[in-house]
């Protein structure tokens, strides 16, 4: 099996490799035009799918790109990516479609698995939308609203939620280091799992989120509302969580290891957690 490399490598390899010939039982099948050039790093591309040495992905996301630099027409890529993917392809109109960053309406929309590194979705319409496995590291997503998405398992590494609105999100076993979630709504979300580990949620909205068992070593969670959260199994180790309201939070086996709770309140609060002169 040969060894996958990243979408982007594989298509310049591609385009520095091959010149553009005609292909035409590749066009009859999609266009039904004997006389339209088909880039040969693109019929490439579609050989190695249907061989099995890329998977579909990589070859819609190598199609996508190719789309995106002007390489080719919406229709021709639609069809393109029909070929492998039939279920998930969207009309020429779609919505889906859209590449003009920031504000774009994806709501809906499924972007499972996609690389999205470095994005600008700041003020988008992302309610709703699928991102499991997405790829969103150091993405930009100020006053993104987010409700209802689907981010379990997604990388969000270093990505700027200030602001957001997140409200219950599935945001399960993600991968989020370095976050940051200033002023931003996670009412509801379900974290379970997840790494936020150094991450910055000072100021925002965590009323009833579920942080089971969830990783916040080293975070900043300066006057953050906890209010009915289930914090039960997580790690607030060496975090800084000042003045923090945890009315009603669940921190049954917590670990609160060096965690700063200075001017915390624990009103109604389950502290049978560890590690802490709170804990009881």
């Amino acid at each position: 099996m040969i060894k996958r490399i990243t979408v982007y490598f594989l298509f310049m390899i591609i385009v520095l490799s091959f010149s553009t010939i005609p292909h035409f039982s590749l066009i009859q099948y999609i266009r039904g035009e004997e006389d339209y050039d088909v880039p040969s790093w693109l019929v490439q591309l579609e050989q190695w799918d249907s061989q099995g040495k890329i998977s579909n992905s990589e070859y819609t996301q190598a199609v996508e790109y190719a789309l995106k630099q002007g390489l080719l027409q919406r229709q021709i890529a639609e069809e393109l990516t029909e070929i492998v993917n039939p279920s998930s392809t969207p009309d020429e109109d779609d919505k889906c479609w859209d590449r003009n960053f920031p504000k774009v309406d994806w709501s809906g929309c499924d972007f499972s698995e996609k690389n999205l590194n470095h994005a600008d979705l700041a003020h988008a319409t992302l309610d709703g939308t699928n991102f499991t496995k997405a790829n969103l590291v150091k993405a930009s997503l100020i006053e993104a609203n987010l409700e209802h998405s689907n981010l379990s398992h997604a990388d969000i590494t270093n990505t700027d939620l200030e602001d957001a609105d997140l409200a219950y999100a599935n945001l399960t076993f993600a991968n989020a280091p370095f976050v940051g979630t200033h002023f931003a709504n996670l009412t509801g979300a379900d974290l379970t799992g997840a790494n936020l580990s150094y991450s910055s949620l000072n100021w925002s909205i965590w009323k009833g989120v579920i942080l089971k068992d969830a990783n916040l070593y080293g975070a900043e969670g300066y006057s953050t509302d906890f209010t009915d959260a289930n914090l039960s199994g997580a790690d607030l180790s060496n975090s800084n969580l000042n003045g923090a309201n945890f009315t009603n939070a669940n921190l049954d086996g917590a670990n609160l290891h060096s965690t700063n709770l200075g001017g915390a309140d624990f009103t109604g609060a389950k502290l049978h957690c560890i590690n802490n002169p709170i804990c009881n």
